[in-house]
């Protein structure tokens, strides 16, 4: 009898900055992720009693949301507050992110801005290693990613062939401390890697699979800031 496959299994270590769910840090660190797309140039903070959205780059509007559901801040059950305490958990976290993305797209979309032509870029604290598995070499990545390919195509068609954003920036994580950000218009995807030097600062957040963490760690890349490679067997 042929054993049946299992897919591969991994522990995630995820390292969040203090105060992190303030809008100003994320705001922050947002800003540095989406350089890799947009570049150098001048940012300015939008001023809401006009209106406007959170901040405009060069003459483009853009707002900055974490994709969460719709509960308010205040429910024990919002996915943010369950970060906060360390209490979420999931049997498909791929099926979450969808959720909480579509979720909050379609909050912002209710939103009335005295600019046309927002921006909306989407920060996501949920690994998705499936989405870009393919960077990595995977040769099964055309079978895990289809679901995936079918929300961007939704939320594409939905949101931004209608106007109602001139294009959506999907921001989220991998398992190699790597933030990808994803273009719904162009369908492209760039990547921003957390250097050990970013990790040792504790000023980024990042997520990275444990047995690399340790590798970098004994390899002398890396300390060790969770303190968990002297309590292991290496």
């Amino acid at each position: 009898m042929k054993k049946e496959l299992t897919p591969p299994t991994f522990e995630v270590l995820t390292f969040l900055p203090k105060n992190f769910f303030n809008k100003e840090i994320n705001e922050k660190f947002i800003k540095l992720v989406m350089k890799s797309v947009l570049g150098d140039g001048i940012w300015q903070k939008g001023n809401p009693e006009l209106k406007e959205p959170d901040y405009i780059f060069n003459n483009i509007p853009l707002e900055f949301t974490l994709a969460s559901d719709k509960c308010k801040k205040n429910n024990k059950n919002n996915f943010i507050n369950k970060l906060r305490t360390i209490t979420y958990t999931t049997n498909n976290s791929e099926d979450d992110l969808i959720c909480y993305i579509k979720e909050q797209i379609e909050e912002k979309s209710k939103k009335q801005y005295s600019l046309s032509n927002v921006h909306l870029c989407v920060l996501c604290l949920i690994e998705q290693f499936d989405w870009v598995s393919d960077q990595y070499g995977s040769y099964t990545h055309f079978i895990t990613d289809y679901k995936r390919e079918l929300f961007f195509k939704d939320i594409k068609s939905k949101y931004v062939d209608t106007k109602v954003f001139s294009n959506i920036f999907i921001i989220f994580p991998d398992l190699a401390a790597n933030w990808w950000v994803w273009d719904i218009l162009s369908d492209n995807k760039v990547s921003l890697q957390v250097t050990p030097y970013m990790i040792e600062s504790r000023d980024y957040p990042y997520f990275i699979e444990k047995r690399l963490y340790v590798k970098l760690v004994n390899d002398g890349y890396l300390k060790d800031i969770f303190n968990i490679v002297n309590k292991q067997d290496n």
